[in-house]
Formats: C-alpha cells, structure tokens, sequence
C-alpha cells in the first residue's frame, strides 16, 4: 500500500515539475494544479499498481495473499481518482479551453520556428519575435503579424517591407506552449487520454458503473503478474512487461469506443453496454489466470531466480 501511493505521488510530482517549468510564470498555480491531477491521478493509479507488481517477487508474501490485496487497493484508489477527476474537470476543461487560442507573452511552436508574441487583440499580433535556428539570421523581429485563414499561417509586417508568410505545419493552430510532446509518444499520450476519459465518464455516468470498471481494472491489472514471472530472465519478463502495460493501454483504449461498444452489444444482446469494457477486461484477465496455472510453482521459479 505505501509503494502504491509513492508510486502515485512521483509520478504526480515528475509531471507536475515538468509542466511548470513549461508554463512557469503564465499559468496560475491553483487551475494549473488542478488541470494536472486531472490529468494524471488516473493514469498515475494504473502505472502505480502495475509497477507494485515487480516488487512482489521480493517479498516473501505468496502471490495468493499479494495480489487480492493489490487488487482491492487498487479498485479503491481508482474509484477514489476518479471521483476526484470528476470535481476536477471543469476546472480542466475550462484550462485546456484557454490553450486552443493564442495569447501574449508565450512561446508557440510551427514548424521547425518558435515564436512570441508581445500582444494579441484577435487575430492580429504585436511585437513579434520569429527564432529559426536553420534561418539567417536566426532571430527576426517584427512590429506585427496577423492570421491568414485562407494561406493557414501567419503574415509578418515589419516596417514597410512586405509581409512575409509563415505557413503552419498542419491545418491545426499550434496554440500550444512548447516544449510539445515528442511525435513518438503522442499515439500513447492520445490513447491514455482515451482511456482516462472513458474511466471518469463512466464515473459520472454512474457510481455502480464506475465501482464495476474499478474492480475489472484492479483484478486485470493484478492477472498481470504472470508476465512479471514468465520465463527465468528477469529483465526479458521485465521487458514484456512493460510491453504489455502499452498493449494494455491500447487494448483499453480501443474497447471504451462508442463503435465498439455498440458492436459488442449487438454481438450480445443480453451485456448492457457498461459491461462492454469491464467484460473484455475480465476475460483478458482470465485468460492471463490460465496462462499463470501453465507456468512453474512460483516457489520454483523464485529458486530458480535467486529470488527464494
């Protein structure tokens, strides 16, 4: 129980630090804190618990005994995440709201350019300051800038010289604080968001449904474990096992889709559609429990490991 909690509270604190040192000085503390529990408390409890499961092996509790109370600990503390999500959100939405428009006095991705604006009033642009590291010269100044829909990108002015074009990248705007997240991980970071949204919007739909999605998470999460002790080298299990917490994420992002809710219910008649995603956990759960009873005696692979 106490390494689950501190699993939670670094994990809370690395991403804590890291998004203050992004929008130090811009945001206030008080929303901004929030907007980070909200994001992190639920996904913080998944990788707390499944992190939990490597240090089992070096107690002497029997499996057995370990991970029904990992499981219990782990549906409460989901539960209790996303209650808390859930007084959060509005306060996180209101946050992300203020960040899909520009404003002054930050620093905004496009490209491979970094700009800044001094002031903004609509969709013109003062005291602009354009940094491209592969451009001579490298750091540009310019009195104002102003959006062009129809070219997707931004006109710089600078006296009476001619605007300049400064194309965005995709038909997005990037009004989005740097450092952004690196391209490799944004599948990952946009299927963990998948997942945590369907987790507190489960919650809020209903406080059975949101019990029954905590249980199926914590016993999934616990079945887990046959991968810690899979084969007799530890890092290769360590290694699958972190492969099978990302195939989890995916797994749970792609189950808590409308479409395959609605396909599974048409499937089964008889499964109401809350018990889409707790099911699939379940049975996945079920069959890592059969794969688990393939396996050698835990006390026999712990000898064989040096763990005993």
């Amino acid at each position: 129980m106490v390494l689950t909690i501190c699993v939670l509270f670094i994990t809370l604190s690395i991403l804590l630090l890291s998004h203050l040192s992004e929008y130090a000085g811009i945001r206030e503390p008080v929303p901004l804190l929030a907007e980070l529990l909200y994001r992190a408390l639920v996904p913080a409890v998944w990788a707390g618990s499944f992190l939990v499961l490597f240090r089992i092996v070096r107690t002497p509790l029997m499996p057995a005994v370990a991970l029904p109370y990992l499981a219990i600990l782990t549906a409460g503390l989901l539960f209790a995440a996303g209650l808390l999500s859930l007084v959060l959100q509005d306060v996180a939405d209101h946050r992300g709201a203020e960040l899909s428009t520009p404003s002054a006095e930050r620093l905004y991705q496009i490209g491979g350019a970094t700009v800044y604006f001094g002031s903004v009033e609509g969709i013109r642009f003062e005291d602009v300051v354009l940094l491209q590291p592969r451009e001579q010269p490298v750091l540009r100044f310019y009195d104002e800038a102003m959006l062009d829909p129809e070219e997707n990108g931004l006109l710089l002015f600078h006296t009476a010289d001619r605007p300049e074009l400064l194309r965005f990248t995709t038909q997005d705007r990037p009004w989005v604080s740097t450092p952004a997240a690196p391209g490799y991980l944004s599948l990952f970071l946009a299927e963990v968001a998948q997942a945590r949204e369907h987790f507190i919007a489960t919650i809020h739909f209903s406080l059975l449904s949101g019990i029954v999605l905590s249980i199926a998470l914590a016993i999934y999460l616990s079945s887990c474990f046959v991968w810690i002790r899979y084969t007799r080298w530890p890092l290769f299990n360590a290694l699958m096992s972190l492969l099978i917490l990302r195939l989890t994420i995916t797994l749970y992002a792609v189950i808590s889709v409308p479409a395959f809710a609605n396909f599974a219910v048409t499937l089964l008649p008889p499964l109401p559609e809350f018990l889409v995603v707790p099911s699939a956990l379940g049975a996945a759960a079920l069959l890592f429990s059969l794969l688990g009873l393939l396996r050698p005696r835990y006390r026999d692979w712990k000898r064989g490991v040096g763990y005993a």
